[in-house]
């Protein structure tokens, strides 16, 4: 078969261009022999379009050439993949769709995108793309699920403007936002507009991101975040209705201080993947007293820090990632009766026998992740996930650090990340 790319129709034996017999042909087909076949010529491809291109990845210039020259192509396309500064005006390809509900009518008609994807890093007061927020409104109607995958650091009334945009995107379920950004001085607009669209659905997330894709596989230190950083979370605020949150992946206490009053009821997994973590970073969850006053009242150090746990009551799976020792301050603000699995999960070439200790924290608190101070019962193992140069330790210290986990028949597994 010729897979000259986008060659003429002219090219091609007529009887092989009945479009209805491709189309039925394609569906038997193997992916790599769609490609092929797409390539043979613009129906051939338009045919071709419901199987091969539901994936636009903007790199691909042949693909996005075709588009262009026929935009009947793009009413098959469902997801975007692009660098964060495209210059690719998504939101003005336009297609003439034929309605066949009567009455028979053709309409002009934009791409129904249900995931934009961006990468890249970028450091700029400048808005990352002058189409983003475009591209966003545009797809609004049918967007699931946005992601900013890597750092990117802009002015915040362009933060707000992405915000804005994609609380009007009614179906988002999804969103990745590595960045963040204090939003004081737009405080009052988000309270603002929250409140007069009261009577409009919010946006109902299910899976909240708040790292990038490389903190959350090795998590590290660009600066110290604080709230303030995320005051756009809060119920009052948020432009996205946070109360069905199902999964969360963040890097530090601050987000997880407002959030968790929002989730305690919806969150079933949550991956916490923090490079360094002291108590201080819990502001919100009891003020230490002074020693003297600990000692004077009988109150123990842990017991004054976790006078008000929030009771996670769906919370099933809990991913610790850490840096260089894993912190356990998380486990004092949190009951999660309902917990499955937990993992802790490293990526230096530090050999565990080094986190002895920690790891004999860690064990004790999720001892007490009920609210009975107990394990929780449906917890199945603990899992320790090490890089492939590390060493798996012995059963025997492995049973001597997660003394609780062995006295409680619980499982607890090495296993190694690529």
């Amino acid at each position: 078969m010729s897979t000259n790319n986008f060659s003429s129709p002219s090219n091609v034996p007529v009887d092989v261009l009945n479009l209805d017999v491709l189309s039925h042909i394609f569906v038997f087909l193997a992916a790599s022999d769609q490609e092929s076949c797409a390539k043979v010529c613009m129906d051939w491809l338009e045919s071709a379009g419901q199987y091969t291109l539901p994936l636009l990845d903007v790199s691909d210039q042949e693909l996005v050439h075709a588009i262009q020259r026929s935009p009947t192509v793009a009413r098959h396309i469902r997801h975007i993949i692009a660098p964060i500064n495209f210059e690719l005006p998504f939101h003005g390809i336009t297609f003439i769709d034929r309605i066949l509900e009567p009455p028979l009518r053709f309409e002009q008609r934009c791409m129904a995108i249900e995931s934009l994807e961006l990468h890249g890093m970028r450091v700029s007061a400048l808005p990352p793309s002058a189409f983003l927020v475009p591209s966003i409104i545009t797809f609004s109607t049918t967007l699931r699920g946005f992601a900013l995958k890597h750092q990117c650091q802009m002015a915040p009334v362009f933060f707000f403007e992405l915000l804005q945009a994609l609380g009007q995107c009614k179906k988002l379920e999804s969103l990745t936002l590595a960045n963040s950004a204090a939003l004081e001085p737009f405080l009052e607009s988000f309270r603002m507009f929250n409140l007069s669209a009261r009577g409009l659905e919010r946006p109902k997330l299910e899976f909240l991101q708040l790292v990038s894709v490389s903190h959350r596989e090795r998590p590290h230190v660009l600066h110290t975040a604080s709230t303030a950083d995320y005051a756009w979370l809060d119920d009052e605020l948020c432009p996205f209705d946070l109360h069905s949150l199902k999964e969360i992946i963040a890097g530090s206490a601050a987000p997880m201080e407002i959030l968790l009053p929002t989730v305690k009821d919806s969150l079933v997994s949550l991956e916490f993947c923090c490079p360094f973590d002291t108590k201080e970073s819990w502001s919100d969850f009891g003020k230490f007293s002074s020693h003297s006053d600990v000692i004077k009242k009988h109150i123990s150090f842990v017991e004054k820090f976790r006078r008000k746990p929030f009771h996670l009551s769906q919370l099933q799976f809990f991913e610790l990632h850490f840096l260089l020792s894993p912190s356990s301050w998380i486990l004092d603000v949190i009951h999660a009766p309902m917990l499955h699995s937990f993992s802790l999960k490293w990526v230096t070439k530090i050999h565990p026998h080094h986190f002895f200790h920690s790891f004999g924290v860690v064990d004790e608190k999720i001892s007490q992740l009920s609210p009975g101070q107990d394990y929780p019962q449906h917890l199945e193992y603990i899992a320790l996930a090490k890089a492939e140069q590390v060493e798996s330790p012995p059963a025997t210290w492995l049973a001597r650090t997660f003394r609780c986990a062995s006295d409680k028949h619980i499982n607890v597994i090495v296993i190694t990340v690529m």
